[in-house]
């Protein structure tokens, strides 16, 4: 629930039972989703997922990515079956709610199963969940906003607002949203070309980059899902500390504190 991804075994959840296996999925993603609808339904006996679009989006994105993933597993790892179909599932599940478990070593897997697991490592689960990243939601609010740029090219007197749901998104909103992503993806890369000057490999860096920065535990190259971060130099460790309590307590919280404005 906390999103950790610590396990008391040395290959995390891959030698438990199947039982074992679909409960950790079930309650990875209930730590995915924002706890506010849990609290609601709880407390109040109020139904708030109905209708809730930011969850639509989050169900979806882990539905979509198990979908690809279970058919090329199927195709050039472990056939068709429930065993394909459950390791998609739970590294989508892992890696989206930055949970870190692991089943299996998907640096096992196809070039292109790898690269949507990557491409996890910077989603997150949904504001007020316990899972780092970047958040669902402003995922879903840079899509939104990308749509209406492209409609306003083919309405340019139109006024297309941004909605998420029935809600409008003010300007300021969005403009906080763009200037995060822009941010966290600057500090991903000063992060991985500072993580080269200890000579790690171009595919570690990227990975051990994208993972701290997301809490998400395991990476690529050197620090695979059956991998550590033991091997790295200690400047290494302490670049990835700090990286990691950067995705942790959000950017800007942190970055503020460097402002001389802040402190006068």
């Amino acid at each position: 629930m906390a999103t950790g991804g610590f396990s008391i075994y040395n290959d995390s959840f891959n030698s438990q039972t199947i039982f074992i296996q679909y409960v950790v999925i079930f309650f990875m993603l209930m730590a995915g989703i924002n706890f506010t609808l849990h609290g609601k339904l709880i407390l109040s006996r109020e139904n708030h997922y109905k209708g809730n679009r930011e969850l639509f989006f989050f169900l979806g994105i882990i539905g979509l990515f198990t979908l690809v993933l279970f058919i090329d597993t199927s195709i050039n790892n472990y056939g068709w079956g429930e065993y394909s179909l459950r390791q998609a599932l739970f590294v989508t599940s892992s890696i989206t709610t930055t949970t870190g478990y692991g089943t299996v070593d998907y640096l096992t897997w196809s070039s292109f199963a790898q690269m949507l697991v990557f491409a996890l490592f910077f989603i997150g689960g949904m504001a007020g969940s316990t899972g780092g990243g970047i958040k669902v939601i402003r995922i879903l609010v840079v899509v939104k906003y990308a749509a209406a740029e492209v409609r306003k090219l083919i309405h340019p007197h139109g006024i297309i607002p941004v909605k998420v749901g029935s809600s409008s998104v003010p300007d300021d909103v969005i403009k906080n949203t763009l200037g995060f992503l822009a941010f966290y993806l600057g500090i991903f890369l000063v992060i991985t070309v500072a993580l080269s000057f200890f000579n790690v490999d171009m595919v570690t860096a990227i990975g051990a980059s994208a993972s701290a920065l997301g809490n998400i535990g395991p990476g690529f190259g050197g620090v695979g899902p059956y991998d550590h971060y033991g091997w790295m130099a200690d400047g290494a460790k302490w670049l990835l500390s700090f990286a990691m309590l950067l995705g942790r307590l959000e950017l800007f919280t942190v970055i503020v504190l460097f402002s001389r404005t802040f402190w006068k």
